[in-house]
C-alpha cells in the first residue's frame, strides 16, 4: 500500500472499528504487540504495516482482512458491522447455553 490515500483511509478504518469495539490505542496496540505510538502512526496513515500486522490488527477487533483492504462505502462498513456484532451475540448466547447445560448435568 504505498498510495498516502490508501493508507490514510485503511488507519481510518482501523481506527473507526477500533473505537466501535470500545477499544483504547493502548489497549489495540497491547493485543497485537505494538506500540502505541506505532498503532497510532498506523491510523494516521503515517506507516504502512506489514501484512502480518493486519491479520492480527483483523484478528483482535473480529474482522476479516479484506474489510481492512478493500474500499468500502459507509453504510456497507455499518452493515457489516452489525452483522459482525449479530454474530457475537449468537456466540455468546450459545456459550451461555452450552455453560447452563452443563452446570445442570454436573
Amino acid at each position: 500500500m504505498e498510495d498516502h490515500d490508501s493508507l490514510i483511509s485503511l488507519g481510518e478504518r482501523i481506527r473507526n472499528k477500533r473505537r466501535r469495539s470500545g477499544l483504547t490505542q493502548t489497549e489495540l496496540a497491547a493485543r497485537i504487540g505494538y506500540s502505541s505510538n506505532g498503532l497510532a502512526k498506523i491510523e494516521r496513515g503515517e506507516s504502512d504495516p506489514k501484512f502480518s500486522a493486519l491479520v492480527r490488527i483483523s484478528t483482535a477487533l473480529g474482522i476479516t482482512i479484506r474489510w481492512l483492504v478493500a474500499p468500502q462505502t459507509d453504510s456497507e462498513a455499518q452493515r457489516l458491522d452489525e452483522i459482525l456484532e449479530s454474530v457475537e451475540e449468537i456466540r455468546e448466547t450459545y456459550r451461555d447455553v452450552l455453560n447452563r447445560l452443563s452446570h445442570s448435568q454436573g
